[in-house]
């Protein structure tokens, strides 16, 4: 629970952690003094606004989960003979406002989500990874594809935050084909492996080599067809297949014949990178766009990647 007072245009919050037994009440009343006092140290917020007008609203969603036991009881049936391991989380999730004012807002729904990995043998150990198939050579991306993990060309040190010094070049993928992992000192101490990473496993400053493609003859090389700059709202519709659905965003415009005739309104789209980076993968421009994290949560982020523009043969949009 986050309780915010406010005075004027001061406020301050705490987060608690409530258990719904009878100290709930006295843990309440005795954060308020103490968010009292931040209120005479903290600055003005001038940009802060409430809603003076309450809006009431309540949607409590329908039970349709089958009990925890039945869907564990599922999942090891699935898993028979398998060395599975996982987490599932289900059942029920509420959220709710009040003020002062007395508005009062309740949303309860339920929702489950099962996270899990299979162990085969040696080192061997399977997670949901989209890059799976991949890794185990089941699939492989266009011989166009060249992926590496650039640290001494990055922004970031190359020392880790466990004392490890980073490798100045990991190639995670050559020529469309897996070549290495990044991998944590926990990882590698789990499997017997040399950590090139930080704890988190991903690429801070990513690379994908450059095409042959002028970028001055994309437009012209498409033809007619969509010309994409920017997509947002990023996210797996299927991680098996390494499926990605989105929407595009600024500066996307129809091409007919080379040239730019209109721009386009918000489309969403839903396609494996198997596929884009794939067979549909046509060509890779020449020249590259160096894209800055800008987040800035705690301090700067030092994460980049050095990316080119990719002519490919479709794309999936579903609206």
């Amino acid at each position: 629970m986050t309780l915010r007072l406010i005075r004027g245009k001061r406020q301050a919050s705490q987060q608690l952690s409530l258990s719904g037994g009878e100290d709930d009440l006295g843990l309440l009343e005795s954060v308020l003094p103490v968010l009292r006092q931040a209120l005479d140290q903290v600055e003005e917020d001038p940009f802060l606004l409430l809603n003076d007008a309450p809006n009431h609203s309540e949607r409590i969603g329908e039970a349709s989960l089958p009990p925890a036991e039945t869907m564990a009881a599922d999942i090891l049936a699935a898993a028979e003979g398998l060395d599975l391991v996982g987490i599932l989380a289900s059942g029920e999730m509420s959220f709710g406002f009040a003020n002062h004012l007395g508005q009062f807002n309740w949303q309860q729904g339920e929702s489950w989500n099962f996270d899990w990995s299979l162990y085969s043998h040696g080192d061997k150990a399977v997670k949901r990874s989209p890059l799976l198939k991949l890794a185990e050579g089941e699939r492989k991306l266009s011989p166009l594809v060249s992926l590496s993990e650039e640290g001494g060309a990055g922004f970031g040190p190359l020392f880790q935050s466990d004392g490890f010094i980073r490798p100045e070049r990991v190639e995670l993928i050559a020529a469309g084909e897996h070549r290495h992992s990044l991998i944590s000192p926990r990882s590698a101490r789990e499997f017997g492996l040399t950590p090139n990473a930080d704890g988190r496993e991903f690429a801070e400053s990513m690379h994908l080599a450059a095409g042959s493609l002028p970028s001055a003859d994309a437009l012209a090389a498409l033809g007619t067809g969509v010309y994409l700059s920017n997509l947002w709202y990023l996210n797996f519709s299927d991680r098996s297949a390494c499926r990605v659905t989105g929407m595009t965003r600024f500066a996307c415009f129809w091409v007919e014949d080379g040239k730019i005739v209109a721009p386009l309104g918000v489309m969403r789209f839903d396609d494996s990178l198997f596929d884009l980076l794939g067979e549909q993968l046509e060509a890779l421009t020449a020249e590259r766009s160096l894209l800055v994290d800008p987040h800035s949560y705690g301090g700067r982020f030092s994460f980049s990647k050095l990316m080119p523009g990719a002519l490919v043969k479709s794309l999936r949009f579903s609206l």
